[in-house]
């Protein structure tokens, strides 16, 4: 049984994809601003509790969620990396 936990993560993981089902002309770039913004967002948000400046976490988190995503593009490009 799905919990809130659940519920909120399948939410969070939803809001990138907005510009996919809106139809945007450019939806992968629109996906990539509301992402960058979300992951900014949330850095700042968590530096209230780290004690850092607001700028600093939100950089921080951009930094580390973009360095995710690069990683996980190269990946899917290497040769023979699709599914069978």
């Amino acid at each position: 049984m799905p919990g809130a936990a659940d519920s909120l993560f399948a939410v969070g993981a939803a809001i990138p994809m907005l510009p996919l089902f809106a139809g945007l002309h450019a939806a992968i770039y629109g996906a990539a601003a509301v992402t960058v913004c979300a992951l900014f967002r949330i850095g700042v948000i968590l530096s209230l509790f780290t004690g850092h400046s607001g700028l600093r976490g939100g950089f921080r988190l951009v930094m580390i969620g973009g360095g995710a995503g690069l990683a996980a593009w190269g990946v899917g490009k290497v040769p023979g990396a699709g599914f069978a």
